[in-house]
């Protein structure tokens, strides 16, 4: 079951600034869940944090129910971009 984030603006595809980041995905957990902590810089996101995805991550799954985050970044070197889905 997706958790669903709710997104006080829109996605950005860009260079992703570690400034800008409060929490960067890393995906070292290896199974895709927002709600393993290790697969973040700073462990689970929290409401009104700016996540950043650096990498070409494959799937994820937002299982985290009520998150509310300030910004969503989206660096790639995939030119196909990216797919949104669930409860956004």
């Amino acid at each position: 079951m997706s958790g669903g984030v709710l997104l006080a603006g829109a996605p950005t595809w860009a260079a992703a600034d570690a400034s800008a980041c409060d929490n960067t995905w890393n995906a070292s957990a290896g199974d895709g869940n927002w709600s393993t902590p290790s697969n973040w810089s700073d462990g689970l996101p929290t409401t009104g944090q700016a996540l950043c995805f650096p990498q070409e991550t494959g799937a994820m799954t937002d299982d985290i129910s009520g998150l509310s985050v300030s910004s969503l970044t989206f660096s790639t070197s995939d030119t196909s971009g990216a797919t949104l889905g669930g409860d956004l």
